[in-house]
């Protein structure tokens, strides 16, 4: 597996610093081909959106946010309604041309 991060055989057995860890994962995911950098993108989207939507429901109307069921349905259906949007208006075309 280590192999695939872009180290070297004499690398292997040894510790890696967090920057050289850093440098690896970044090395990794600069390399990997279109598609797997916007379903990349998609996937960190989906949680995200999710994420800010389920955090807004809670700061705004408390913990008993958390017993309603009707607001939670929402979750998935505001993710998956942003990313087709996204999608349109291209978002992520110019996102990975520059990444």
């Amino acid at each position: 597996m280590r192999e695939n991060l872009g180290l070297e055989a004499a690398e292997v057995g040894r510790m890696l610093s967090r920057d050289e860890l850093l440098q690896s994962v970044r090395d990794h995911l600069i390399g990997l081909p279109r598609p797997a950098k916007r379903l990349l993108t998609i996937v960190s989207d989906i949680f995200f959106i999710s994420a800010a939507l389920a955090s807004a429901l809670v700061f705004t109307a408390g913990p008993e946010a958390l017993i309603s069921q009707l607001r939670w349905m929402l979750v998935p259906q505001v993710a998956l309604l942003a990313i087709p949007v996204f999608w349109l208006l291209g978002l992520y075309r110019a996102v990975v041309r520059f990444i």
